[in-house]
């Protein structure tokens, strides 16, 4: 029983990870440019084309973002990755997002698995209770 508990919260923290606990959150190109701590970025252009940038791996200067990220190419709801080195000229962006934690989604995610875990946990004792007692071996003899 102790190994099926660890493994249920492994999963649990597999779980965790992989819904995740951070979404990206849109900002105005002034907020944008009022930052003094670099994050995770998104940016999408006025031709539709999204970059994504680690938060050390870009810079902002004059009216241009510079940085090594990736050109990120959605089809058929599969996510399609080509590495990018450049800049992208402030004027020809449509949209910013900043990869932000997410309370809401972490406490739901965290909630939701606790009590699946928890459920689980009382059937095991519930199930386990039974044994030892009259025909406890389950051979029926």
């Amino acid at each position: 029983m102790n190994k099926k508990i660890v493994t249920l919260i492994l999963i649990n923290a597999i779980l965790i990870q992989i819904v995740g606990c951070y979404s990206y959150q849109e900002i105005t190109k002034e907020e944008f440019l009022n930052v003094k701590e670099n994050e995770d970025l998104r940016v999408t252009t006025k031709n539709q084309t999204s970059y994504e940038f680690d938060a050390e791996d870009y810079i902002v200067k004059n009216d241009s973002i510079y940085g090594n990220g990736k050109i990120v190419n959605t089809k058929l709801k599969k996510r399609y990755y080509k590495d990018f080195e450049g800049s992208i000229y402030l004027g020809d962006v449509e949209s910013l997002k900043f990869d932000s934690f997410d309370v809401i989604s972490t406490v739901v995610v965290v909630a939701v698995t606790a009590g699946f875990i928890a459920l689980v946990i009382s059937g095991f004792s519930i199930s386990f209770a039974g044994w030892g007692e009259k025909g406890g071996s389950g051979h029926g003899l």
